[in-house]
């Protein structure tokens, strides 16, 4: 390992930044360098500007990976290197699309509506055919109509 990461990675852990934020910071660094068949010690802000510009025209890089591009070069220049960091001048930050949530139809709904209520009845006429308790039969009706809906929920919770 050379003094120069081992250096990058001591300052990383005397800041408490999480295993696989070293991992990644130390990847992207070792990335930039590679482009440049460099160290990245003798690269600056136009080798940065340049190295951005490929990851987003050529490499076509979503906004959240040029993010942590941005990041962890910050923290090699800044805090390891101890340079001043010039660049955010010339660079913006990205945005990040925003993704519209999905809201279905009224049909979309009652048919996914019709749909739960074929598999409980399914499974309803099921238990009592295989002689269950009726206490047995609402308990296992009533949990898979809770997964149903906990299902329902974490789909509308990760579509924003």
């Amino acid at each position: 390992m050379s003094p120069l990461r081992r250096r990058m990675i001591d300052d990383m852990q005397i800041r408490n930044l999480t295993p696989n934020t070293q991992r990644v910071y130390v990847a992207q660094v070792v990335r930039f360098a590679c482009h440049f068949r460099k160290s990245p010690e003798l690269l600056g802000p136009a080798e940065i500007r340049t190295y951005l510009i490929h990851l987003t025209q050529e490499r076509r890089l979503a906004a959240s990976s040029i993010i942590v591009t941005v990041s962890s070069l910050r923290f090699f220049f800044t805090v390891t290197l101890k340079r001043p960091w010039i660049v955010e001048d010339n660079i913006p930050a990205g945005r990040q699309a925003k993704k519209l949530p999905v809201v279905l139809s009224q049909e979309e709904v009652a048919h996914l509506a019709w749909k739960a209520q074929e598999r409980l009845c399914r499974r309803y006429r099921r238990l009592t055919r295989a002689g269950k308790l009726p206490t047995v039969v609402a308990t296992a009706i009533a949990r898979e109509l809770s997964g149903f809906v906990r299902a329902i929920a974490q789909l509308v919770q990760a579509n924003g």
